[in-house]
């Protein structure tokens, strides 16, 4: 991965160089990863979509308080293209706002996909880019519909090597809890998304 700068940038950046001309390339070390994690949930598919997709900006900051001090959509109306802005509590120790750009929003398939805008954090890493989808299957049982959630994130960070097994481990854990606390939500509240 090579970033152009002016050669005064590049001096100060403490970073190695090349000097083609008055331009000089500078290296930046970056790793590539992919996880991928399934959260069976007690929630009808639609609903846990509805939530974490098609109205993410109004319900996560409600059923997320320790996590979402509030949410926005900042460019277009919410559909493909547009750019959500979600911003953290003072708990969330790495950012304070992270700004996604829906790539896909399929209520067909009950599928969303989105990447990071600007500056994101994954597993205490400072990502370069990050693309995310999240894909609601749903499971049929007598008494009624769940849902297997699986988000799968392709990301590259400002890393040399990757995430150890420990951070990722750590992500899983994180996602699962979220999707609990948004099943245990909306299971408290079965008018919503009905």
């Amino acid at each position: 991965m090579h970033f152009l700068c002016h050669r005064s940038e590049a001096k100060n950046s403490g970073l190695s160089y090349l000097h083609p001309q008055d331009l000089w390339f500078i290296q930046v070390p970056m790793a590539i990863g992919s996880t991928t994690v399934e959260v069976i949930a007690s929630v009808d598919p639609k609903r846990l979509w509805m939530a974490f997709a098609k109205d993410s900006t109004n319900f996560l900051p409600k059923a997320l308080p320790n996590i979402y001090s509030s949410a926005s959509i900042i460019e277009g109306d919410g559909g493909v293209g547009s750019i959500k802005k979600f911003n953290f509590t003072d708990a969330n120790k790495d950012l304070w706002y992270d700004k996604e750009r829906v790539e896909e929003l399929n209520e067909k398939e009950l599928l969303y996909r989105y990447s990071t805008l600007g500056k994101g954090v994954l597993m205490d890493e400072k990502l370069k880019s990050g693309k995310f989808e999240m894909k609601f299957n749903p499971i049929k049982f007598d008494d009624g519909d769940e849902c297997l959630l699986v988000w799968t994130s392709d990301f590259e960070t400002f890393s040399e090597s990757p995430p150890s097994e420990a951070k990722i481990q750590e992500l899983r854990a994180e996602v699962v809890a979220m999707v609990k606390m948004v099943e245990s939500y909306l299971l408290s509240n079965p008018q919503m998304y009905n």
